[in-house]
C-alpha cells in the first residue's frame, strides 16, 4: 500500500499536483480545506472538528529526476479532552520535508537482508509517480502533529471512586513494614 495512493481515500482531502508543474526555479503552492472537507477529516483522524487547514508548500527539483518538498502546515482543531471530554481547541503548527525519486532510483528493499534505520537520520525518499497528492501529505503532518492527549487547562485525572483532593491509597506494602516492626528483630 502506498501513502499517496488510493487506500488514503476515506479523508476526502486531495491536491493532485502534477510533476511537469515543478520548472527548474521551483513551485510554490498553497492549499486550504473547503468546509465540507474539515468535516470529513474531523472524521478520519477522530477529533471533534478542524477548524481550519492551510498548507503552503515550496517545491523544487532534487537530484536531476526528483523532487524536494518544504512545507509549513497551519490548522485549528478541536479534540476531546482525554479526562473531562469537554472540547478541547489547540493549534497545530508544523514545519516538514519530503524527498521524492523516481521508483527505479530507490534503492531496491534487500528481502531478508537486515536493514540498519537511524532514528535521527533523515527519512528515504518516497516514490515519485507523475504526480503528488499534496491532500494527502497534509492529512499525513496533521496526524502526526495532533495532541495524541489533549487535556482542557486545569483537568487533573482522579481514579473512578475518587477525587482529586482525596489521599493517595496507602501502599500494601505499608503495613507489612508496621507488622515487621511489632515482631522485632529476626532470630
Amino acid at each position: 500500500m502506498s501513502r499517496h495512493g488510493p487506500d488514503n481515500d476515506s479523508h476526502g482531502f486531495h491536491r493532485l499536483l502534477p510533476v511537469r508543474k515543478v520548472g527548474e526555479a521551483g513551485l510554490a503552492h498553497d492549499i486550504e480545506a473547503s468546509g465540507e472537507e474539515r468535516s470529513r477529516l474531523a472524521s478520519f483522524l477522530g477529533v471533534l472538528s478542524v477548524e481550519t487547514l492551510k498548507v503552503g508548500f515550496r517545491i523544487q527539483r532534487w537530484r536531476a529526476r526528483g523532487l524536494r518538498l518544504e512545507g509549513l502546515l497551519q490548522a485549528r482543531v478541536v479534540q476531546s479532552c482525554v479526562v473531562t471530554l469537554e472540547p478541547v481547541q489547540s493549534a497545530v503548527e508544523t514545519r516538514f520535508e519530503r524527498r521524492f525519486l523516481p521508483t527505479e532510483m530507490i534503492a531496491p528493499d534487500g528481502e531478508g537482508e537486515e536493514v540498519f534505520v537511524d532514528p535521527d537520520g533523515e527519512d528515504p525518499p518516497e516514490p515519485l509517480t507523475h504526480e503528488i497528492d499534496l491532500g494527502v501529505i497534509a492529512v499525513e503532518e496533521l496526524a502526526l502533529g495532533l495532541d495524541p492527549y489533549p487535556r482542557k487547562p486545569g483537568s487533573v485525572f482522579a481514579p473512578e471512586g475518587s477525587t482529586a483532593g482525596d489521599k493517595p491509597a496507602p501502599s500494601p506494602f505499608a503495613a507489612l513494614a508496621r507488622l515487621k516492626g511489632r515482631l522485632g528483630p529476626k532470630p
